[in-house]
Parts: structure tokens; C-alpha cells; sequence
């Protein structure tokens, strides 16, 4: 399973002139500090990842610094000068807080009202969503992905409802939200009397990102991959994602291969089973869901010309894991 995250990408390799562009320095700096560490050259590593960091902040790129704020983190700590650490490990947190919040609804038919609840849906529940929408300008989006595979009764849902917002999401689940009701066309007594009769929901999950790329549309093929790292490894599987599958993943729907790319984080969950983080990838049809994206080795010098590959590989192997995946078709999707 874990080999089929193992993917190529290709973007333009930095450029460096007698005026350097801040990023670009700081990418081939925080690599070779990298390659430092593997080797456990901490003294190198030590004026290479302060060097990077000083880089990353001429940036003004929040997920370069993130990166680079962890790595010389994680040098001071092996240097024992944990004080100097922990400051750094502050900020990390703070310049990654989150800037989607989805509420995840799975939701089930009951025997029989498969047929009636789709049109439910689409008649009645999509107008309410839509009318939320437009006068809330927190909400950015919302998917409604129905399961194609694996089919059967055994994954315990039918659909997943996303709701994405700019801002953590309301947990009262007692009333409508404010102009649904009114969208639906119908009373809140009589819509939530419909809804039960039709349909059970299975369990309710909030998702922070991680990184976003891309955009998925009505139609697409979306394979949804539940990510369960190693314990105690969670804090790592992130910084490896930020660090080199971002950017690579990003390049993936420059070229074409994938609609879009997404990382979230569970809240509130971490380090529990069965899994922690969801990686959300949408094709345009269900055939390029078989395809290959290539050689990986070949894929990571594209990007990372200058990088360390096995770095990026022992990191990746030790952080990675998937619990399970499922296939979803977009049945409805509208963005703001």
C-alpha cells in the first residue's frame, strides 16, 4: 500500500545569480542541512539550517520558515541546547495554524431510500447548502462525495458531506444553519422528520489542512487515503509533507496528472487510531486512477536538484503509512 504514494513530480529548478532569490537559497540550504543530519554532521548541520532560516525569512513564505524553523529545532536538540530550541518549536505553531476548517459528516441510507434520498438530496438539501453559502462568507466550499469502491455494506457509509470554512466550525448540531431552512423550502420540523426517515449518520469528523492544491470539481474521482503514522511519529510525517510532498504534489496539477492534491489533519485526534491525517487526490476520470506517476528517484531530482533523495526517503518511510483508502465520485460540488 505504501508504494502507491510513492510518486514523481516536476517543477523548475532554482536559479541562483548574483541576486538570489531568498527562496531558492533557502530550499538549497535547508537541503544540504538535511544531508547534514543524515549524516550526523550536527556542527555542519548547525550553521547550515541557521543559515537556511535566515534565508526563509527574506521569503516571507510561511511554509518555507515553518520547514526551517523545525529543522534548526531539531539540530539544537541534538545539540542539547534545548533552550535555544524551544522557541523556535513556539513559532513553528504559530505560523501554521490552520486556514480551513471541514466538517466531514458520513452519513448511510437506510434499507430502501437510496433512490428517494438522492433526490432528497438533490432537490432539497443542495438548495439549503447553496443558500448558507451565500450569505455566509466564512463558508468557502462544499463536496459531496458518493463511494464507488470498495463497494458493499463493510466501509459503513454511503456519502461524505464536506463543509469547508474559513473558520472553525459550529459543533451545535440542534439547529439549521441560518438560511437553510429557508433554501430547502421547507420547516425545520418537517426537514429533519424527512432526513431521519432517510438516511443515519455514521460519524461526524473536523479536518484542519495541511496544504492545498488545486480544485476539485463536480465529477471527479477522488481517492481519499487515511493516513495513520507510526506512533510518535506524527509531528514528523508533517514536517516531511511541508518539506518536500507539497511542493511535489503541487507540480502534479501544474502538469495535469491530478484536479487537485489535499492534506488534513484530524483534530482532536492525535495519535489515535485507526488514522490522523486524510490526503484527498482527484482525477478527472477513474482511468488515470491506475496510472503510475513514474520514477520516483528521477521525479525527486526534478524538483530537488540539489536535494538529498535518501534523506527524503528515510524520512518518508519512516512517517508514512496508510490505514486504508477509499475511491469517492463528486456528486455535487460548489466553491465560492
Amino acid at each position: 500500500m505504501r508504494e502507491m504514494l510513492l510518486v514523481v513530480w516536476a517543477t523548475a529548478a532554482p536559479v541562483f545569480s548574483q541576486n538570489p532569490d531568498p527562496k531558492a537559497v533557502a530550499l538549497s540550504l535547508n537541503q544540504q542541512a538535511l544531508e547534514a543530519r543524515s549524516k550526523r554532521t550536527t556542527v555542519e548541520a548547525d550553521r547550515l539550517t541557521l543559515e537556511a532560516l535566515t534565508a526563509a525569512e527574506k521569503s516571507n513564505d510561511p511554509m518555507l520558515i515553518s520547514t526551517c524553523l523545525y529543522n534548526r529545532a531539531m539540530v539544537l536538540q541534538e545539540l542539547g541546547r534545548y533552550h535555544e530550541a524551544e522557541p523556535l518549536q513556539r513559532r513553528v505553531v504559530t505560523i501554521t495554524q490552520p486556514t480551513t476548517y471541514v466538517r466531514a459528516i458520513y452519513s448511510k441510507w437506510k434499507d430502501g431510500k437510496t433512490n428517494e434520498g438522492e433526490r432528497f438530496l438533490k432537490d432539497i438539501a443542495d438548495k439549503g447548502a447553496s443558500a448558507v453559502m451565500a450569505i455566509n462568507p466564512d463558508q468557502t466550499g462544499r463536496l459531496r462525495l458518493k463511494r464507488m469502491f470498495p463497494s458493499g455494506n463493510e466501509i459503513g457509509h454511503d456519502y461524505i458531506f464536506l463543509s469547508f470554512s474559513k473558520t472553525p466550525p459550529n459543533l451545535d448540531n440542534s439547529q439549521a444553519p441560518t438560511g437553510f431552512l429557508k433554501g430547502a423550502g421547507m420547516a425545520e420540523t418537517e426537514y429533519l422528520n424527512k432526513q431521519a426517515s432517510l438516511r443515519t449518520t455514521v460519524k461526524m469528523e473536523i479536518w484542519t489542512d495541511i496544504y492545498r492544491h488545486g480544485s476539485i470539481s463536480e465529477g471527479d474521482f477522488v481517492q481519499v487515503r487515511y493516513m495513520d503514522p507510526p506512533k510518535g511519529k506524527a509531528a514528523d510525517y508533517v514536517e516531511m509533507t511541508r518539506q518536500y510532498e507539497s511542493a511535489m504534489r503541487a507540480a502534479l496539477v501544474q502538469k495535469g496528472v491530478t484536479n487537485s492534491q489535499q492534506l488534513f489533519r484530524l483534530w482532536g485526534t492525535e495519535e489515535q487510531a485507526p488514522y490522523n491525517f486524510v490526503n484527498l487526490v482527484a482525477y478527472k476520470n477513474s482511468a488515470d486512477l491506475f496510472k503510475t506517476w513514474g520514477n520516483r528517484t528521477q521525479g525527486f531530482q526534478e524538483v530537488f536538484p540539489n536535494g538529498s533523495y535518501s534523506a527524503y526517503d528515510d524520512h518518508y518511510r519512516a512517517t508514512s503509512n496508510v490505514a486504508k483508502y477509499v475511491v469517492y465520485r463528486v456528486v455535487s460540488a460548489t466553491w465560492r
